[in-house]
């Protein structure tokens, strides 16, 4: 089914024959406008299709959120990015503006405002400098300048540090937080893989209990048999661990029995999962249905009882 006319469908196998292509031109000696080694490169990007399989394992559960969330933040990364080159450019072309005018006094020393020139002389090294006061170590600039030009440009620096690159920053990785959460929330197929595994391990978990709890291996628990089984304080540990109360032996028998008696793997694995943490919505939704159905059951038997009471009292009359 696949073919002939199939192969060449499939843009990775376009790419492996540049790849091949390139590689024959440059064995016979024939040079190509662009390196062979850039198209090869374009064959780690089929790497990429090996994390759809990274999807089932566990562990890299963080990855496939990590790649939802950084999908997600797009439109966030864009304007932060934005609203920092404004700023940063702003301040820059300000301080290159100033230094250049500074740098040609020549009552200041030659070495200083050649080192002053190397960080705003330009606007290309101002921009460089201001990102460096933004993201990175900002002593080393603003004791140059508090030396060299003014005491006062490091209350400048200062007071931009704390503005840009202490505030505007973290609010701009509490967004990029935000919406890692509201990916981790709303990710169908991670909150589908994450819920499964926890079935399974609950499955296990109450697994290892039932075959703990059948002393003579019969595949099903009698009541004598499970209130000796919860005096073990392993197997309390266990119920606690499966959010299941065992304080009460006899009410928690006849919550897992059907009415034969005895428990089987599966009543009990279907007991354990109705009676596992507190109650649910639906768990009492469906109670108080149960409860109207019974209400009305009751009225419709009170009125049928009371139309035979009149009966009766007609036929004694």
């Amino acid at each position: 089914a696949y073919g002939f006319i199939g192969f060449w469908k499939l843009l990775w196998n376009w790419v492996d024959l540049c790849v091949v292509l390139a590689w024959l031109i440059d064995a016979m000696g024939t040079e190509l406008a662009i390196n062979p080694m850039i198209i090869r490169l374009f064959r780690i990007a089929k790497l990429a299709r090996v994390v759809r399989l990274l999807k089932v394992i566990q562990a890299f559960d963080t990855l496939h959120l990590l790649l939802g969330s950084i999908r997600a933040c797009y439109d966030v990364l864009m304007w932060s990015i934005l609203v920092l080159l404004i700023v940063i450019c702003v301040c820059a072309l300000g301080l290159c503006q100033f230094f250049q005018v500074w740098c040609m006094d020549t009552g200041v020393d030659e070495q200083i405002r050649k080192d002053i020139y190397a960080y705003f002389g330009t606007t290309g090294r101002a921009i460089i400098s201001m990102f460096e006061l933004t993201l990175a170590n900002y002593t080393g600039i603003a004791r140059k300048l508090m030396e060299h030009v003014s005491p006062w440009f490091a209350a400048m620096v200062l007071l931009y540090k704390l503005v840009v690159g202490f505030a505007i920053l973290k609010v701009i990785t509490g967004i990029f937080i935000q919406q890692t959460m509201r990916v981790a929330n709303e990710d169908e197929e991670l909150l589908v893989m994450q819920k499964k595994r926890l079935v399974d391990t609950h499955a296990k978990g109450v697994a290892v209990l039932f075959r703990e709890l059948d002393s003579d291996k019969s595949g099903n628990l009698d009541k004598a048999e499970f209130k000796t089984a919860l005096q073990d304080p392993r197997v309390k540990v266990w119920l606690a661990a499966l959010d299941l109360q065992s304080s009460d032996a006899d009410n928690l028998f006849n919550l897992l029995d059907d009415g034969d008696g005895a428990i089987s793997y599966q009543e009990f694995i279907n007991g354990a999962k109705r009676l596992k943490g507190p109650a649910q919505s639906i768990d009492l939704v469906t109670l108080m249905r149960s409860v109207e159905n019974l209400s009305h059951d009751l009225r419709n038997v009170r009125g049928r009882l009371d139309k035979m009471g009149d009966k009766l009292t007609l036929m004694k009359r």
